[in-house]
């Protein structure tokens, strides 16, 4: 099983992939007491996490463009964005909240629901959802 690296990596060690939001692996993925931030940039050099009122912390990256770092207690609706080789700050093209428009920092949702009507195959995941279409 492939681990990705632990760069703040929660209690009990690395976070493995399998371990990921099964819908998105990408983004950030809320798990126990932390969160996994991974994004592919296979043309950057370097990648850092900023988050709003937080130094800024580089990101591994697995020899495959795909980078990866894990906070443990960042709240809900903290704001985010990647640096691009130092320079170049955007928001996470994976990101389940853009709460000041595309351009503006991503912010971290907990507790998504997701409303389906594909609720049998959902409820597999044990991810929270609605049926909107049901009364």
């Amino acid at each position: 099983m492939a681990r990705l690296p632990a760069l703040g990596s929660p209690p009990g060690g690395a976070l493995d992939r399998d371990s990921l939001d099964r819908m998105n692996a990408l983004g950030a993925s809320v798990r126990a007491g932390a969160v996994s931030f991974s994004v592919w940039a296979p043309r950057c050099r370097s990648l850092d996490l900023v988050i709003d009122g937080v130094p800024a912390r580089a990101m591994s990256e697995d020899g495959d463009g795909l980078f990866t770092t894990v906070v443990e207690n960042l709240a809900a609706g903290a704001r985010y964005q990647y640096r691009l080789d130092g320079e170049r700050y955007r928001p996470d093209p994976a990101s389940r909240w853009q709460p000041d428009g595309v351009h503006g920092p991503s912010a971290v949702v907990h507790d998504l629901t997701l409303a389906t009507r594909n609720v049998k195959d959902v409820a597999r995941t044990g991810v929270r959802h609605v049926n909107p279409f049901e009364s």
